[in-house]
């Protein structure tokens, strides 16, 4: 038990509900929206994401994954606030993937006309 009376697995739940509620507030701001956006957004009432956002109460599963959606982030980078390293191609297989995504457009081009033009009326 610690000074306060919990036992250490009570107080790293309390701490990761503070964590997660803190990646709440980050993420959502990052995005610019208020509370009622991302309350409305994952279909809880206001109040049930404060309280979230405090480290009040956790959110169930569901809307933890709810979440994850929404903010369209990783559990890594919701709680603990980092991103898993982006895997970069070697730079031979990215000179490849280019070269195949470009003659992949200019067969498309005829297909689908030049976007930077508008269309003729017809």
């Amino acid at each position: 038990m610690d000074k306060n009376g919990y036992s250490k697995e009570r107080w790293t739940q309390n701490a990761l509900q503070r964590e997660i509620g803190g990646g709440i507030v980050r993420l959502r701001r990052r995005r610019g929206w208020s509370q009622a956006v991302l309350a409305q957004r994952l279909n809880v009432k206001r109040h049930r994401l404060g309280k979230w956002e405090q480290g009040i109460n956790p959110p169930s599963l569901e809307a933890l994954v709810a979440l994850l959606g929404v903010l369209e982030v990783s559990f890594e980078e919701l709680a603990l606030g980092c991103t898993a390293p982006t895997k970069r191609l070697p730079a031979g297989q990215r000179k490849e993937l280019m070269m195949c995504l470009r003659g992949l457009l200019r067969r498309l081009e005829p297909l689908v006309g030049d976007p930077n033009c508008e269309r003729e009326a017809r």
